[in-house]
């Protein structure tokens, strides 16, 4: 008879369970069986270890007898029958075991509480554990909450991978432009969140595509807002085009190559906070800052409390990307992009006049061809596999198109001028096309109240920064800091009670970024480590000589 709800049974002496005319435990002795699997399955060290349907828990106890102590097993159940056999049978020894915790009840919100409150950091991989049939039940969840863990924790380790590299810069670059963009500047005031624009946006990137449009985009010039990545600024100025704005985002010094044969930004600067100070102190327009949260931490949460930054904007990944972001809550008329390509053909990464293009020509003699050769050699770089369009990309760039795909695909606003380089999921179009949305011949344009020819308007929607908040801030900060630098060191020479040890704990999880970008930590402290607090002292040292310098060159 067809057993549609599970019951127990005797199978060679012990209890096993039938289900749907299936022994879960397959034939034979339900419990050795199961720990010869379990005692086959080799334990590795940081592992988010998944064990689908414990069933009667058989096998449980010998896996986490080897079980590492950085390794933890999350049992899952989904059958909310098979769940109360469980919750009624497991072994009091396995209910207070901290190695061992069990999901029934909105298993996939419920994974991720549970991965964040054991602390992402401490784990490497994710393996799947069976010991039983009743994996097979529900095998598509159970393998989707699998996948959905193993991008998880590749996603945490790529930007723990970031913030170790880059995490000191952004801090750096912040205290900077906090310290130089507020100085009172008639030409070039700093202000916050962007202006609003009333006529169709194109976007530029710096992909090769963009060489095939700039005669559309000189043609019709005065029928749209140009908005420019920062790679594309210096091409479309060769080309006579000068946008209306240009998007920074890149921290680094060499975003300044990107600008060096235009000195001096003609165009208004939309520019994250953590931004290379030197390129923005090259501009001759108003500044309009914005923030990308890159990380969660006290820092950022301060500087919007004091005003000096707006409402964050979502980390995009490529700065082309982000200024498609922006361009879409610019304006509500349709936005159209060009040379965001997150691909290449062979011989030329960008297009022409850009940086990596001049270098090009610059290094090119007689015995140097005129072409980029690394992409027939460089590590990581692979051809389209869509279809056979001479096209190479790599695997971040592939991210980045994953990304953009993610938050824009669909968008009934957003146009992709031909020609193409990875799908990116937007409406696709022709010169012929863009003409007419340019031209307010569409539908949506025609029933506008507003031209879309008129300028866009240049009122921010705040107003200009000024130096003072700013300083106080960059000395709360700075004496924050030597408050936790004093504590610190009283900790390691035995010197701090037990309020103090609370109060600098404290003090530390509101500066996680003194402790964020090392690999073996967390996003929060939960105790206080003597190795640890000697490496967050360096790093707190560092950025009080930082703010001391700073505090003392705008002072003079």
């Amino acid at each position: 008879m067809h057993t549609e709800v599970p019951r127990l049974v005797e199978i060679a002496g012990e209890t096993s369970i039938l289900y749907k005319d299936r022994n879960l435990y397959g034939s034979g002795s339900p419990i050795a069986g199961a720990r010869r699997r379990a005692e086959g399955i080799p334990l590795q060290e940081n592992t988010f270890y998944l064990l689908p349907s414990p069933l009667l828990w058989y096998g449980v106890p010998e896996l986490l007898d080897r079980l590492p102590a950085s390794s933890v097993i999350i049992s899952l159940e989904v059958n909310p029958s098979l769940a109360e056999i469980s919750l009624k049978n497991i072994p009091s020894a396995l209910t207070y075991n901290s190695s061992l915790r069990y999901l029934h009840i909105n298993v996939e919100e419920g994974i991720y509480a549970l991965y964040g409150q054991l602390g992402p950091h401490r784990f490497r991989r994710v393996k799947l554990l069976t010991l039983n049939a009743g994996y097979r039940l529900h095998h598509n969840l159970y393998s989707r909450v699998y996948s959905l863990m193993e991008e998880e924790i590749q996603q945490f380790w790529h930007n723990k991978y970031t913030l170790m590299y880059m995490l000191p810069l952004w801090i750096k670059n912040i205290f900077h432009n906090l310290s130089h963009l507020c100085i009172h500047d008639p030409d070039s005031p700093v202000v916050l969140g962007f202006p609003q624009v009333r006529k169709p946006i194109i976007v530029t990137g710096a992909g090769p595509s963009l060489d095939a449009n700039i005669p559309f985009l000189n043609d019709n010039r005065e029928r749209f807002f140009l908005l420019a990545a920062d790679t594309a600024y210096t091409p479309l100025m060769k080309c006579g085009l000068i946008p209306d704005a240009v998007v920074v985002q890149e921290a680094q010094f060499f975003n300044l190559y990107d600008f060096i044969s235009f000195p001096g930004i003609q165009a208004l600067i939309f520019a994250d906070i953590t931004s290379y100070p030197g390129v923005l102190r090259t501009g001759k327009s108003p500044i309009h800052l914005f923030a990308t949260q890159f990380q969660k931490t006290g820092l950022l949460s301060r500087l919007q409390n004091a005003g000096l930054i707006p409402s964050f904007r979502r980390p995009m990944g490529s700065v082309g990307s982000t200024a498609v972001d922006i361009a879409l809550s610019l304006t509500d008329f349709p936005v159209l992009f060009t040379g965001i390509d997150f691909s290449f053909p062979v011989g030329r990464t960008h297009t022409k006049g850009s940086p990596s293009h001049l270098k090009i020509l610059q290094s090119t003699h007689r015995y140097s061809p005129v072409i980029n050769i690394s992409p027939y050699t460089a590590a990581g770089i692979h051809s389209v596999s869509s279809e056979d369009s001479g096209l190479l990309t790599t695997f971040t760039l592939e991210r980045y198109a994953d990304n953009f795909r993610r938050y824009f695909s669909g968008n009934s606003r957003l146009f992709q001028l031909t020609p193409e380089g990875l799908p990116l999921g937007v409406q696709l179009i022709e010169n012929g096309e863009a003409f007419s949305i340019l031209a307010g011949q569409t539908p949506e344009m025609r029933n506008r109240d507003d031209s879309p020819g008129t300028d866009f308007s240049s009122n921010p929607i705040s107003s200009p920064m000024r130096s003072e908040p700013s300083m106080s801030f960059l000395e709360t900060e700075l004496e924050l800091l030597k408050r936790i630098y004093i504590l610190g060191r009283d900790f390691l020479y035995a010197k701090l009670c037990e309020k103090d040890q609370e109060e600098l704990l404290s003090q530390l999880n509101c500066c996680e970024y003194l402790f964020i970008a090392f690999p073996d930590t967390g996003y929060k402290l939960n105790e206080l480590d003597p190795c640890l607090i000697k490496r967050i002292l360096v790093s707190a040292g560092h950025y009080i000589d930082i703010l001391e310098r700073l505090i003392v060159t705008s002072e003079n």
